[in-house]
């Protein structure tokens, strides 16, 4: 899904910040534009004037679209089918003619179509540049130019920069926008650049946009601008065009404006709309589609209590009304631009799937986040290329605090089922736990961390090491760094100090520096040691705790502890020592120095003692928190903490299981031991073993996963697993006698610009027993949605096998074939897209999300010696299936199920119906 996702994010952080102040408006470039929107060709044709004071004889304006003219060459079929559903269409901004305007007259200018640097993404680079040749400049001089264009827009699945379902989405890029610091641009062999600079900025631009907007009639335009008025209606007889067949299409006109710059003119052109609207402070109106009206209100309701606390934390709305939309996009997405918010259909379709209101809060705090963009991310402007977490991470600041101090900190504030029963029940049982800050913020920066993929949070694309890892480090990593400077300088101070650089670099440029400034402003602290480390280096840390000693004298306990920093920098932290009489003590480390010991002198025994217990700072291991090591029972809840280990019941066995989140799981019961060690990202250990009476069987395996790092299309550098490289243990039991085998196998993974996988398994055992396996697949793509798909497994063996080694052909469902020595199988299919209308709700317990369907045809044989190859004739099924993709818990748990039926052609046996269903 490369392609749509790199040019999305490039096309919705490109812009300029022209002159240095807001209040200089006489300053400030403005665009007046006047598009059509053809439906059918999918176009948007017109013009703008743009009024401005040029800095330079040349003006450069980017052509963002052209970023989408030519399909990603490094991603896979899957991919591209996952994004464009007709197969890949570019998106284009073709300049027809640039003009200068006089009040004496229009003179025709000479215009150039540029490249870019590789500085976003590596390819589709040509003509994304239009270079403006003045015939006459001065500085400080005032002119006004008209630039003619056509804009086409591809038939997308994202939501954005495309049309999705017949409606086009488009917030960024889709006129000529003008580059920031015209006089640093250099040319080089047709290839713009910055003069002393090795990428160039990504910063929305601070201009004046209005315009006016001719549409069909039967569709709507909704824009998050101040004002907007129809200039005819679509009963106006005037209002006609002519499409290609010659046929009268009648249209209808909008004017829009803004009363302030803006940074954006995003736009929504669709039919069947309706809208809600919701009078306040700051007006709302959400756009739904139909049958979803419960969900707009819902929506607006708490749009309003957002706005509400934004604006008594950070200041004014900048809008006169906030505008939210249900964008088709079945993905799950959420966006922003100046006044408007787009929300994915999949939080108004899955909002009561499992139980009422299941997705309501995490959709009230995706709201929040991209509510929060209104201040950070489109009030100032922001270099989102190399400076983007001061966007989500503080955006990501702004809805975290909104929402636990509405739901609580540490409490699970996630799902609240308001009805008592089965499923609420179960939904309490199994989920109840979940809580925003810990499991959507801080899980995933410490796997992420763990697995190795973590680095500085300001840095330019080109320079991003793990580009597998961006949102974690802009969102959930900038998030965490902007808590842990809260923590240090105050809440309320580093609320002020977001005020003061909201309104004062609303037309300029707010880098990690300037805000640090502001924080030593309201402060009072320096901050250097702070940024140098979290923000512009490396940014990691662990701190830990364990008790040295205790005694008790005269009913007095003391207790030592040693406490330690391993990274990070000095900075307050809170230990406490919990007592067996339930008393807490608390003392602050000021963490100067490595490593410390503190005394606590308490009435009571203190039982445990812990380091950080509010997760102020980021910590990459949270297990070494406590002293002695926190352990959590979970018997009739499902508990997943993040600084302890869990011991739970095994419903399945009757046993017991001990884990620590994706690094530590051991299963013990009556019949069975298992064991699996997880360390970094490479290296997993596992043990499995089975017993009964006097036998014992099972297998001890060690897997190292090698990475690769594919060429994506951007120039960050992206980590995916590569080959997996297993050797194990085996043992068993035949004929009650026990022996060992070793075996060892590599396996070829799939990737993103390709599903083939391969795998090959050697494995030796007493009596002369040597065994080959080779198993390959494959698919290729016929149409868009539409792939031939092929597999194939040979194993071979010398030697006695025995029984528990010998190969069996579990391709063939239909026909029952024995074990074989020898072994070989291929499979056929074809796999077709799901023509039916989706989702498709299954009771209010699942959705259904897609499917698909095989036919298949499938051939195996097997031989006890090499030489009766030839001899036997293969067993041939044939069937259909199809594969389910369902969700639940409000589409936040995804599941496959597979149902088919296989039928023999050649062998004996009898059709059979199968399924099942994975996680």
């Amino acid at each position: 899904m490369r392609t749509a996702f790199v040019v999305a994010v490039l096309l919705c952080i490109l812009g300029c910040s022209l002159l240095a102040r807001a209040a200089d408006v006489a300053n400030t470039p403005v665009y007046v534009l006047d598009v059509a929107y053809d439906a059918e060709r999918r176009t948007i044709e017109g013009s703008f004037d743009l009024a401005l004071n040029p800095s330079s004889p040349t003006i450069y304006f980017s052509l963002l679209a052209n970023l989408g003219a030519q399909a990603n060459p490094f991603e896979g079929a899957r991919g591209q089918d996952a994004v464009y559903p007709f197969g890949f269409e570019p998106a284009r901004i073709t300049v027809l003619s640039v003009e200068k305007i006089t009040d004496a007259r229009t003179e025709a200018l000479s215009f150039r179509l540029l490249a870019m640097p590789p500085s976003w993404q590596t390819y589709s680079l040509d003509d994304t540049v239009l270079a403006v040749d003045l015939s006459e400049w001065q500085a400080d001089s005032s002119i006004t130019l008209r630039c003619q264009f056509q804009t086409d827009a591809p038939r997308i699945t994202t939501g954005d920069q495309g049309v999705t379902d017949g409606i086009l989405t488009w917030r960024f890029g889709w006129f000529p926008m003008l580059f920031p610091e015209q006089t640093l641009i250099v040319e080089h062999d047709g290839v713009i650049g910055y003069e002393g600079q090795s990428s160039l900025p990504l910063v929305f631009p601070w201009t004046q946009v209005s315009g006016s907007f001719t549409i069909p009639a039967d569709f709507q335009l909704i824009v998050g601008t101040d004002v907007v008025e129809h200039a005819t209606t679509a009963d106006d007889a005037a209002t006609i065009s002519q499409d290609t067949d010659e046929q009268a299409t009648a249209t209808r006109s909008y004017t829009v404006s803004n009363d302030s710059p803006s940074r954006s003119l995003a736009i929504t052109i669709g039919s069947e709309y309706e809208t809600y609207r919701l009078p306040g402070a700051t007006d709302i109106a959400v756009y739904f589609l139909p049958h979803h009206e419960p969900d707009a209100r819902f929506i607006a309701t708490l749009a309003l209590d957002i706005l509400a606390n934004y604006v008594e934390r950070y200041g004014p709305y900048p809008r006169a009304s906030l505008t939210i939309v249900e964008s088709p996009s079945p993905f799950g997405q959420a966006f922003a631009a100046d006044g408007i918010v787009w929300l994915s259909s999949r939080f108004f379709t899955h909002r009561d799937v499992l139980f009422p209101g299941a997705l309501n809060r995490v959709m009230e705090y995706v709201l929040a986040h991209e509510i929060a963009h209104q201040w950070v991310g489109l009030a100032t402007g922001i270099d989102l290329d190399a400076e983007a977490w001061l966007s989500e991470g503080l955006a990501q600041y702004l809805s975290v605090k909104y929402f636990e101090d509405r739901y609580g900190s540490f409490v699970p504030n996630l799902f609240a089922p308001q009805i008592p029963g089965i499923v609420g029940n179960i939904v309490e049982q199994q989920w109840g736990f979940f809580n925003l800050r810990e499991h959507l913020v801080e899980l995933p920066y410490l796997l992420s961390t763990r697995a190795g993929f973590d680095e500085e949070l300001v840095k330019p694309t080109q320079n991003v090491q793990y580009g597998n890892a961006e949102s974690v480090r802009l969102y959930d990593k900038g998030y965490l760094v902007a808590r842990a400077l809260s923590a240090k300088i105050g809440e309320d101070t580093f609320a002020r100090a977001l005020v003061r650089a909201i309104k004062e670099k609303q037309a300029d440029l707010l880098d990690a520096r300037s805000l640090q400034h502001l924080l030593e402003e309201e402060s009072g602290q320096p901050l250097d040691a702070f940024f140098d480390f979290w923000v512009f280096g490396p940014g990691s840390a662990d701190y830990s705790i364990r008790i040295l000693d205790r005694a008790v004298e005269d009913d007095i306990h003391t207790t030592r502890v040693v406490v330690t920093r391993d990274g990070g920098v000095a900075q307050p932290v809170m230990i406490e020592a919990t007592m067996q009489s339930e008393g807490v003590a608390r003392q602050e480390w000021d963490g100067v120095e490595e490593s410390a010991v503190m005394t606590f002198t308490t009435p009571t025994w203190v039982s445990n003692v812990t380091i950080d217990p509010q997760h102020w700072i980021p910590d990459r291991d949270r297990l070494n928190n406590h002293a002695p090591a926190k352990i959590v029972g979970a018997v009739n809840k499902n508990v997943l903490p993040l600084d302890a280990y869990v011991l739970a019941p095994d419903q399945a066995t009757g046993g017991l299981i001990f884990t620590h989140l994706d690094r530590l799981r051991i299963q013990l019961s009556q019949s069975s031991a298992s064991a699996a060690i997880k360390l970094e990202r490479n290296h997993q250990v596992s043990i499995d073993t089975s017993f009964s009476v006097g036998q014992v069987t099972g297998t001890i395996a060690y897997t190292f996963t090698a990475y690769a790092q594919p060429e994506t299309g951007s120039p960050a550098t992206y980590w995916e697993p590569d080959v997996a490289l297993s050797i194990s243990a085996e043992r068993f039991i035949d004929a009650n006698e026990p022996f060992v085998a070793l075996a060892f196998q590599a396996t070829d993974l799939p990737s993103m610009a390709s599903s083939a996988t391969q795998s090959v398994m050697l494995r030796v055992a007493p009596h002369g027993v040597r065994q080959v396996e080779l198993e390959a697949r494959n698919e290729a793509r016929l149409l868009p949605g539409v792939y031939l798909q092929g597999s194939v497994r040979v194993g071979l063996s010398s030697g006695i096998v025995p029984q528990p080694l010998a190969f069996h052909v579990s391709e063939i469902r239909s026909i029952p074939l024995p074990s074989f020595n020898h072994i070989a199988s291929a499979k056929v299919a074809l796999e077709l897209p799901s023509i039916d209308a989706l989702p498709y709700s299954l009771l209010h317990l699942a959705m259904i999300d897609r499917v698909s369907s095989r036919v298949f045809i499938t051939a195996g044989a097997g031989w006890t010696r090499l030489d009766e190859f030839g001899t036997t004739s293969p067993s041939i099924e044939a069937g259909m299936e199809q594969i389910i993709e369902l969700s639940t818990l409000g589409g936040l748990i995804s599941l496959t199920a597979q149902v088919g039926i296989a039928t023999p052609i050649l062998g004996e046996g009898t059709a059979v119906l199968y399924g099942g269903i994975s996680f």
